[in-house]
């Protein structure tokens, strides 16, 4: 009796093995395995940097053989690094019920991209103690990215850091900058290592503006950059004149103007004005043409 039982089981286990198989077998030659197909008018967009998906996906569309028209699926996957300024790579997918995916790669030009910008918020002179700390020179320069806002935390320096030390001097210095799509923006400024008693001695030319980009061929004129003198710890305005308060003029300023604006580069004015023992601090105003 015990035998027959045991051959009653193992035969349906067998049978439900069986229909198990069958079953599994039929469901995956039924299931989808195709992803949607994706198309588009066009495999180029032109549109600004403040795009959304929607713009990105304008004229794309996808279908499935099994689902039909799936084009509310799509989405904006990803992008890839600039190709060249202001152009790159979006990658679109879209979806079937079954959770089949198809992807395919548009490319996105962004008619109003800049590359991040540089600011100053104010001169490049620091004294020995203040430029023993490198992060007191990055600290003086701000960048805003249309992509990504402010990356000021971003900047790296490139010099031979023999500034980095006892030297009083004057050091040609990169900064560097990269944003999240790979654009990178640098220019060569010079820092200023000064012994601050013996700058203090010294009238400082104050400016409006230490930063400012111009376009090719637009014309600057360094004194409209001038706003006054400092002198002892205290700032001391021009009036509408060019004259100030602490028996300085905008006369008293020697101006070093090397721009080219016919030539797209970064340039240095440089503003001095005579001192004791001969001693000329000297402000700069950073131009770069565009």
């Amino acid at each position: 009796m015990i035998r027959i039982i045991h051959r009653v089981v193992v035969f349906l286990f067998v049978i439900s093995a069986a229909l198990f198989a069958v079953t599994t077998f039929r469901t995956s030659e039924q299931r989808d395995t195709d992803g949607p197909e994706i198309s588009m008018a066009e495999n180029t967009v032109t549109t600004s940097i403040g795009c959304t998906s929607e713009d990105i996906l304008a004229g794309v569309t996808a279908s499935d053989s099994k689902d039909g028209d799936v084009t509310d699926s799509l989405v904006v996957q990803g992008f890839s690094n600039f190709i060249e300024k202001g152009r790159r790579q979006a990658v679109l997918a879209a979806f079937d019920s079954d959770n089949n995916v198809a992807k395919a790669v548009r490319e996105v030009i962004y008619e109003d991209y800049v590359s991040p910008r540089f600011s100053l918020t104010g001169p490049l002179r620091f004294s020995i103690s203040e430029v023993s700390d490198i992060n007191n020179v990055s600290s003086a320069f701000r960048v805003n990215d249309c992509l990504d806002g402010d990356i000021s935390s971003n900047i790296t320096i490139s010099t031979d850091n023999s500034y980095i030390s006892t030297m009083v001097g004057e050091y040609p210095t990169i900064f560097q900058v990269v944003n999240s799509a790979g654009d990178v923006a640098s220019l060569t400024a010079t820092v200023e290592v000064c012994d601050m008693a013996e700058a203090s001695r010294c009238a400082s030319v104050v400016l409006s503006d230490y930063l400012v980009y111009i376009k090719a061929g637009e014309t600057i004129n360094p004194l409209d950059y001038v706003t006054g003198i400092s002198f002892g710890g205290m700032e001391y305005p021009f009036d509408n004149s060019g004259a100030g308060n602490a028996g300085y003029t905008k006369d008293d300023i020697q101006v070093y103007n090397p721009v080219d604006s016919k030539n797209p580069g970064v340039y240095e004015i440089v503003y001095s004005v005579a001192g004791e023992a001969g001693y000329q601090s000297r402000i700069r105003l950073i131009v770069i043409v565009e």
